[in-house]
């Protein structure tokens, strides 16, 4: 199974896990996975606050941040690298208008 790690996957087989591509790209494979279209729409459709790990919302995460535009929370909270969380509770706050936004400083020892 390692020998294989990194590989493209044949078969029929589809990933559990996307983190490489570009939002689109991330999506088309998204929906070949029932699995992960499940998740997604749960994604979509989450109605309570929401806590994110290990994101950067970044352009190529545009689509968790569409899914979290669609879904009905208003209370996020962003775990981050140590830094500013002035700055990046601004960032994270204007892709998602309207939403309380709580920030919490990852350390890493």
């Amino acid at each position: 199974m390692l020998d294989s790690f990194g590989e493209p996957m044949s078969g029929g087989f589809n990933p559990l896990l996307v983190s490489e591509g570009s939002a689109d790209g991330k999506l088309a494979t998204i929906y070949r996975s029932d699995y992960l279209t499940f998740a997604y729409a749960s994604l979509s459709q989450h109605e309570g606050p929401l806590c994110i790990f290990g994101h950067s919302l970044s352009d190529s995460d545009r689509h968790i941040v569409d899914a979290i535009r669609a879904s009905k929370s208003r209370t996020l909270a962003v775990s981050i690298r140590p830094g500013s969380a002035v700055e990046v509770r601004a960032k994270k706050a204007a892709l998602i208008p309207g939403t309380q936004l709580d920030v919490v400083a990852n350390e890493v020892s």
